[in-house]
């Protein structure tokens, strides 16, 4: 008897979930579907601009001067001193006789703290 009544609650249970489910997915794709999205941009403020060659040179001194050894980013230290040295030839000049010393003994802090100020 109990067994019986079970199942008769679960099939009721079967019958009610066979006819909400439709109504659901109908109801969540109506309602879903239909938000509207808005469009926002993004403007710039301000005067920001791209990094330069001397900046880029900068961020690597930097490092240096924090006291980080050199990686990979000493293959591209012939172009870094070509840039700079199209825009300031002082100061390429300075950089390509740090990055030759760095190169050759190692990075010393004091003199990238040194030229950190130069550039």
């Amino acid at each position: 008897m109990m067994l019986d009544c079970l199942v008769d609650r679960c099939l009721v249970a079967r019958r009610y979930f066979a006819r909400l489910l439709p109504l659901a997915l109908v109801a969540a794709m109506t309602f879903g579907c239909n938000a509207t999205v808005q469009d926002k941009s993004w403007k710039a403020t301000g005067t920001a601009q791209a990094p330069g060659p001397i900046d880029d040179a900068k961020s690597i001194v930097q490092r240096y001067a924090d006291g980080a050894a050199v990686g990979s980013e000493a293959i591209g230290f012939d172009d870094v001193v070509k840039q700079v040295t199209a825009v300031d030839a002082a100061k390429g000049a300075k950089l390509k006789k740090f990055f030759d010393d760095t190169l050759k003994k190692g990075v010393d802090a004091a003199s990238a703290k040194a030229l950190l100020k130069d550039l």
